[in-house]
């Protein structure tokens, strides 16, 4: 008859395997790919045992070499794997939001610098041609065409991101994205 293992009072081996098994099943792989990938990356274990990991009680105990490998497998850093997976599902959205904010920071970086671009072709027109008629067609292709207006306060717009992702509690992020649709 197998030998049992001990149940352990901490939770973290519990933990981790629920990660690989979140991690293996975001994916779409099966135990044999996981362990196929385990073993390309240095860390030989059989399909049967990362089963035992996910599946048995109490589960089959995760030695470090195994959590590195997982970690390496599944490309994300060691004390990620460790975090509860529901927390897992948080941080790619807090991820998404910051991708979010900081696209708009680059955006309106882009578009004071078109703003700034269309007076220097202002300038230039009024300077070298002395047509005024052709500085008045630059500003109506800016304030057309340029599209420059998307949000009209974008300073208000990088402020409520900022707060969300400073405290969460603040704003829903579905009010946030919807405010930003209007």
């Amino acid at each position: 008859m197998p030998k049992l293992n001990q149940a352990r009072s901490i939770q973290a081996e519990r933990t981790l395997a629920l990660r690989v098994a979140y991690e293996r099943e975001k994916r779409g792989w099966t135990y044999e790919s996981l362990a196929k990938r385990m073993t390309d990356k240095g860390c030989a274990i059989n399909a049967s045992a990362i089963y035992k990991i996910e599946k048995a009680e109490p589960p089959r105990r995760i030695v470090v070499d195994e959590l590195v490998g997982f970690a390496s497998a599944f490309a994300v850093p060691v004390q990620e794997m460790l975090m509860p997976p529901m927390l897992a599902g948080a941080r790619d959205l807090y991820r998404l939001i910051s991708d979010y904010a900081e696209a708009v920071d680059e955006l309106a970086s882009a578009r004071a610098l078109a703003a700034d671009r269309a007076q220097l072709a202002r300038d230039y027109a009024r300077e070298h041609t002395n047509e005024e008629s052709l500085a008045a067609a630059i500003d109506a292709w800016v304030e057309t065409e340029g599209a420059l207006v998307v949000i009209d306060d974008w300073e208000v717009e990088r402020a409520r991101w900022r707060e969300f992702l400073t405290d969460p509690a603040a704003a829903s992020p579905y009010d946030l994205i919807e405010s930003a649709d209007e």
